[in-house]
């Protein structure tokens, strides 16, 4: 029988404060509180010896500060009234942890002010000397026209490095509510996000995965097979009313300066790397743009035979786009315009593996002036 009364570790400039009490020894049943103060996860990891990725924020995983209660029964922690302060985001909740053969997880978590952008990562990767060349009327995405020189280079490729082995997701069973304010990733801002999981069997299952961003709302939900031999993806939803103004306001180069986006999807994809799921991307997609403003000439002026010096813009009242991915290959079988003088209907094809288009739009020019 043990009891401890503010017991203190201290270290690397952090400090554990924890008062318990319980049995200790073959059936051991602990608890208490627990306060921590000034932990620096870089600086404890590089002294203990594990690894650590290169974060592009050197402050990244620098500060933790919080208090919370624990019990252990020997088998299983359990963490409430957990309330942490882990660089600039707040976690709060509670987590249990089960080991054993099949772990056990389960939490009921918030945090705020998550920003993943703070916690890439970076390494380089060489690209093999090739002669680059595209024919005439080829439209090749990824490789712009240029001469045909041999070329050498290095690629900095940011990654976020949360993988988590598929042996223990399979093994793994886990149920929670994970609530995030105000998250940024990959220069996508959310202002909340709910998610419900649900794992077990090899089976992830994210239902629902909503959020609010950009004024509108994502709902839908993401399963994660890894029973198989390649994981597997399933991911089914909608968004509604997507200000695109406020959604590519980081974005200098879009000629995308208004509208409301909506839009369907049903995905299907396979694989452990970024080339194998665009090779395996199955399913439907849909998106209609209302209020939609480009950049640029004013179409509309000009086919009545205005043109403007100054810098203008062309006005959409619609844009609808509706086809199929398959094995990486999206297939519009429905692409058109409405603006106030003209009209356009189109289809064709967009190779994701090799960033390539083939289509044909058909334009109709509506309330032509006499000299047109």
């Amino acid at each position: 029988n043990i009891t401890v009364v503010k017991g203190k570790l201290a270290g690397l400039d952090a400090e554990l404060t924890s008062s318990f009490s319980g049995l200790f020894g073959e059936h051991s049943a602990m608890q208490g509180t627990a306060e921590l103060k000034g932990l620096n996860f870089k600086s404890w990891t590089y002294h203990l010896g594990l690894p650590m990725p290169e974060f592009i924020d050197q402050k990244a995983l620098t500060k933790g500060d919080g208090t919370f209660e624990w019990q252990w029964d020997g088998e299983k922690i359990l963490l409430k009234e957990l309330k942490m302060q882990i660089d600039e985001t707040l976690l709060q909740g509670t987590v249990s942890y089960q080991i054993g053969e099949e772990p056990v997880l389960a939490f009921d978590l918030g945090l705020d002010q998550l920003n993943l952008d703070t916690y890439q990562a970076e390494y380089k990767v060489e690209n093999q000397v090739s002669a680059k060349t595209t024919r005439p009327g080829q439209n090749n995405l990824s490789n712009p026209p240029q001469t045909t020189q041999a070329t050498l280079s290095a690629n900095t490729v940011r990654y976020l490095p949360v993988g988590v082995p598929i042996e223990r997701l399979r093994r793994l069973k886990a149920s929670g509510q994970l609530r995030i304010g105000q998250l940024t990733a990959w220069d996508v801002n959310a202002q909340t996000i709910q998610v419900d999981v649900l794992a077990e069997q090899g089976v992830l299952s994210l239902a629902p995965l909503d959020a609010d961003l950009y004024q509108g709302q994502l709902r839908s939900k993401l399963t994660l097979d890894v029973s198989t031999e390649a994981p597997e993806y399933h991911w089914k939803g909608r968004f509604n009313a997507i200000n695109l103004q406020a959604a590519l306001a980081t974005n200098p180069d879009s000629m995308i300066l208004e509208g409301l986006l909506a839009s369907r999807f049903d995905l299907q994809s396979k694989g452990n790397t970024a080339s194998t799921l665009k090779q395996h991307l199955n399913g439907t997609h849909s998106s209609e743009i209302t209020q939609v403003k480009i950049a640029g000439l004013d179409i509309n002026q000009l086919l009545n035979g205005t043109l403007e010096s100054q810098s203008a813009s062309t006005q959409l009242e619609q844009v609808y786009l509706s086809g199929k991915w398959q094995q990486g290959i999206y297939s519009a079988k429905q692409f058109s315009v409405q603006s106030a003088r003209f009209s356009g209907n189109g289809a064709g094809e967009f190779d994701l593996n090799q960033a390539k288009i083939d289509s044909q739009f058909l334009l109709t020019i509506e309330k032509p002036t006499f000299a047109l």
